[in-house]
């Protein structure tokens, strides 16, 4: 018998020295591919507290699991969106990829297509039996053949504001159309950010651009740069101005998305003959357009409705097929679309019904929220109420009905949106920016 206890205690010694060394160097982990590490590896492209925050909380609350954050972007490391996908790609050819990837911006069909995801259906159907209620709509956003290979957590939804009669038309997404109908008096006053507005454009017009077969769309990128040059020049820019000098419009939107759309613009209530594309993510912000279209002459419309119900969706998770760890990603993934974890997240719309109505401002009485002032010193202002039920509701249904996304891949994002640039600016003309915009999508299908 004591020979048999020193034989245990030896070899628990053995396998606590292989736990120790697998820690301490991943390296070594991924070579020693027999082993079973504690450790879970989730990536993502750039640096994202919330994220980190998430899971801290997961660490603590579930002791027996270690994930770790890896950035395959540092900011400081002159890494490119290309280079890191491409980094990202090597290691998941060679088996030695994370366990967990936030999938915004990666090529998720070419993945989904190459066997690199792991289907998370029984996962979806663990979270489901807990007792959350979630958008089930949202959530099969990639779904392939009754299988679900990545999942949506937040979203957002695309929107147009502007004038009833700009809004309101049968061609809403026509931005073009109702810019040019208008006399220059009239568009003097618009109130569109383009370096938010354009990059949301081309993400609302992504699935026409791009092909199912990863080709351009000639004719939609046409009409994309087109009604990018007039949306620019009628946002009255002053590209003499030292801000556009030192940060080019779409330099903030290159660099943080996909983990940010800002939401609002509503200051535009206060002007005249104006339009807008914007993102609607946020409870408040719904309670806002409500109040100010009540209130004034401008109105909001879904963007894009002809062509579906579109929504964005963000933070996007996916668990490679090839993990050791799969029982533990799976449980990450689990507790962050749990209403414990997803209450925090109340700046964006939440896949978990739960926690999206906690964001919502109910009251049916029609509660003041707040007061919206044109200037800081003005004295009146637009009173926001709450939303009540049948508002809510409505919403709600809107967003269960979703249907439409675009698949966006970042690089050939940015570089749509790098090129779009030099057209806009009057550095190249529009047949020049098409064919290097081809060119460079032929080239990065090609790798």
């Amino acid at each position: 018998m004591k020979r048999l206890i020193g034989i245990l205690i030896l070899f628990a010694m053995v396998l606590s020295g292989c736990a120790n060394g697998e820690t301490k160097d991943k390296a070594d982990k991924h070579n020693q591919g027999n082993k079973k590490s504690d450790v879970v590896r989730l990536y993502t492209l750039r640096e994202n507290e919330n994220l980190k925050q998430s899971i801290t909380l997961f660490n603590e609350k579930f002791r027996d699991y270690n994930v770790v954050l890896e950035v395959g972007m540092s900011g400081e490391d002159g890494m490119t969106v290309s280079d890191a996908v491409r980094s990202l790609n090597t290691e998941i050819m060679a088996g030695n990829g994370p366990d967990i990837i936030l999938m915004d911006g990666l090529p998720i069909n070419d993945y989904i297509e190459k066997g690199v995801l792991e289907d998370l259906s029984d996962t979806i159907k663990t979270v489901e039996e807990s007792g959350e209620d979630l958008f089930e709509n949202i959530l099969q956003a990639y779904a392939k053949k009754d299988k679900l290979y990545a999942v949506p957590s937040l979203f957002s939804v695309p929107i147009i504001m502007g004038r009833e009669d700009a809004v309101t038309s049968e061609e809403v997404a026509d931005i073009s159309g109702t810019i040019q109908t208008r006399t220059e008096e009239q568009i003097k006053g618009i109130a569109c950010n383009a370096t938010q507005s354009i990059p949301l454009l081309l993400m609302t017009s992504w699935n026409d651009i791009i092909t199912k077969e990863n080709a351009v769309n000639k004719e939609a990128l046409v009409t994309f740069l087109e009604e990018t040059k007039i949306l620019f020049d009628a946002s009255n820019i002053d590209l003499e101005l030292p801000y556009y000098q030192e940060v080019p419009p779409f330099k903030e939107m290159i660099d943080t998305y996909p983990n940010y759309f800002g939401d609002g613009g509503l200051t535009m209530a206060f002007q005249q003959n104006v339009i807008s594309v914007d993102v609607l993510g946020m409870g408040q912000i719904l309670a806002q357009l409500k109040s100010v279209s009540a209130n004034t002459p401008v109105f909001y419309e879904y963007l894009n409705k002809e062509n579906g119900k579109q929504f964005i969706p963000k933070w996007i998770f996916g668990v490679t097929a090839s993990s050791e760890n799969k029982e533990a990603a799976k449980a990450f993934v689990s507790y962050f679309l749990s209403s414990e974890n997803m209450d925090r997240y109340d700046w964006t719309f939440s896949v978990n019904k739960t926690s999206f109505m906690n964001t919502l401002p109910i009251s049916e009485t029609k509660e003041q929220l707040t007061t919206m002032y044109p200037e800081q010193d003005s004295t009146e202002g637009i009173r926001i109420n709450k939303l009540n039920a049948d508002e809510a509701e409505e919403f709600v249904n809107f967003l269960s009905e979703a249907d439409t996304m675009p698949s966006v891949e970042l690089t050939v994002f940015e570089e749509i949106l790098t090129q779009a640039k030099k057209y806009v600016y009057g550095e190249e003309a529009l047949d020049q920016v098409v064919n290097a915009i081809i060119e460079k999508v032929e080239i990065y299908q090609a790798e």
